[in-house]
Order: C-alpha cells, then structure tokens, then sequence
C-alpha cells in the first residue's frame, strides 16, 4: 500500500482493478481476439507494404534502367543537326548523361519464327557506364555494335522465341524508311549478326534489339546527320515533371517513359493503394472491438464509477483509470 501512495490516484486505482478482473469471460475474450487482430493487421500492412515497395523498386530499376527515361526530339521524330543541342540537354533538371539515339519498332525473323521488337540504335563510344544494359552485357559485349557490321544484341528471352543464339543471323524488318515498288509498298529490312544476349530479368528482355547508331541510321534510311534525339538519363526516373515544364527550343519536344510504360506503374500504385486500404480497413474492425470490449467493461463498474464521481472524481480520472487497467490487464493476458 505504501508504494500505491506515491502514484497518481488514477494509476493507483488502475493497477488494482488490472489484477481483479475475472468475473467476464466474454469481455476477455473480445479484448484478447481483438489484441491478436490488430497485431496481425499491423504485421500484414508492414509485410505488404514491403513487399509492393520492393516489387516497385525491382521494376523501376529492371524496366526503367533499360528503356529511356526520355528522349529529346522534334514534332518529326527526326532531329538534325542534334550536336548543336547537347549543351541544353545537360542544362535541364535531373539530367546525367544524355547520348544520341534512335528508336523505332520493328520486327525480327528467323528461320522458325518471327517476333516484334523496340529497336534501339547507339553509339557504343557514347554509352554512359550507369546505364544497366552495359553494367549487364559489360564493355566488351557492347563494344561489338560496329558500325557497318551489322551486329545485333538481343534479349535472352527474345533469342530464346527466335530460337538463335551467338552466331547466328535474323532478319530486322521496320515499316519506317520502307520503299514503294511496283509489287507494292515493301518495308526496310536488313541481316543482322547476332553477337551477344542480355538478361535483366524484366518483360523487356522479350522486346528491346540493340544495333550500332550508323546501322539504324543506314536501315531507316535517315540523312547522315539525323537521329531520333537525344536519350536523357535522370538520377530520377519519376521526376520527369520539371523536365517537362522546363522551356525548350521551340523544335524541341521532350517524351518519357510514362507514354509506354506509364501503365503498368499506375496498376502496380493502385495494387499498393487498395491492399494498404484493405489492411486499415481489418485494424479499424480491430480497434471497434477493443473499443467494444472497453465499453462492457465500463458498463460492469458502473457502482464503482457512480462512487468515485460521487467522492468527487473528475471524469478523466475515471478515463485514465480504465484506460490503464485495461492495458494493464491485456499485457497480462496476452
């Protein structure tokens, strides 16, 4: 009793009602399904909250470190002259590189199948070394894009659909730069050597062909001097925005990634905002059973409340008084 005194009353009081409170079995019950619930809620939102934030990484890093954060290029798709530019394309925001590039879709053919691709012309000497297909393939792998060799590096999983490997030959098609002949309209194509195979472990691994920045140029037919534009990398790939409100040359338009791969971002956030809303959704049924449980309590001790307030208690004693007989009593339990 004597270390009961020096305590605040309603501490005092609370510690005593923790340890008599035996005679509701449904209320203990309730407090203890309800403890168990809100801690496995809690488990479950930080497990899949690590989860989608990992996914998302893993995504950003694979998908986003192989195609462009964006490309700085004309109304045409076409840009002329594109050394002139190279100093307002290191002048915008978040920008770290930037090299020449061009771009275009096409198909690939072996002798057994046939497959679409996003090909992808550059300049090897250009290259930054942050760029997740040279950490991948390393310098010498790369350094086998030569101009007018015609050499081609594939994904894995798009070798593994052609069914070719190192070595052997496909044929690149591309409805851009194709001609008009008396047997009709027949697309650009051209026999590439292919000299080596990447694998980041993301869906574009079936879809992206490399080719030197001249064979591109020579297999779309572009004058000597054009390019698609100027592929940018950003130390952040979701910070395009300020990019995109920033002035540029009025021939100049800035495209990002969100235009191809935007989509599949936005369902990966959605995924990640409705499980998240799923998992506040089982602690608040949780915490009402808690609440409902601490109400039932209170109701019980109606006679020892009615006492208190009558010596003169103020209500948040009394508050204070089941709010720490209550935690008290669940630790006990649980």
């Amino acid at each position: 009793m004597k270390s009961l005194i020096f305590q605040p009353v309603s501490l005092a009081i609370g510690l005593r009602y923790a340890g008599a409170r035996g005679d509701n079995r449904f209320a203990s019950f309730i407090s203890i399904f309800s403890t168990f619930g809100i801690a496995i809620g809690v488990l479950a939102l930080i497990v899949v909250s690590s989860v989608m934030n990992g996914f998302e990484a893993q995504l950003k890093d694979r998908i986003l470190g192989v195609v462009p954060h964006g490309v700085i290029t004309t109304e045409s798709g076409q840009l002329a002259n594109w050394q002139q530019y190279q100093p307002t394309v290191m002048q915008l925001p978040h920008v770290q590189a930037a090299a020449p590039f061009i771009t275009t879709e096409g198909m690939v053919q072996s002798p057994g199948s046939l497959a679409p691709i996003a090909l992808q012309g550059l300049d090897p000497q250009n290259y930054p070394k942050q760029d997740l297909l040279r950490q991948t393939l390393g310098n010498a792998a790369l350094e086998r894009l030569v101009a007018g060799k015609f050499n081609i590096i594939l994904g894995g999983a798009l070798a593994q659909k052609l069914g070719v490997m190192p070595g052997d030959q496909v044929r690149v098609l591309v409805s851009e730069g194709s001609r008009f002949t008396p047997m009709g309209r027949v697309p650009s194509q051209r026999l590439f050597h292919v000299v080596a195979l990447f694998d980041v472990g993301s869906p574009v691994d079936d879809q992206i062909a490399l080719i030197h920045l001249d064979d591109a140029r020579r297999l779309l037919r572009y004058q000597p001097e054009n390019i698609t534009g100027w592929r940018v990398w950003l130390d952040n790939a979701f910070q395009t925005d300020d990019i995109v409100k920033t002035k540029l040359p009025s021939s100049l338009v800035f495209q990002d990634w969100r235009q191809e791969r935007g989509e599949l971002f936005r369902a990966v956030a959605m995924e990640k905002h409705i499980m998240s809303l799923m998992l506040v959704l089982i602690i608040l049924v949780a915490a009402f059973n808690i609440l409902s449980a601490l109400v039932m309590v209170v109701l019980d001790k109606q006679g020892e409340v009615a006492i208190v307030r009558t010596m003169g208690m103020q209500s948040q004693t009394v508050m204070k008084i089941f709010i720490v007989s209550f935690n008290n009593w669940i630790d006990c339990q649980t």
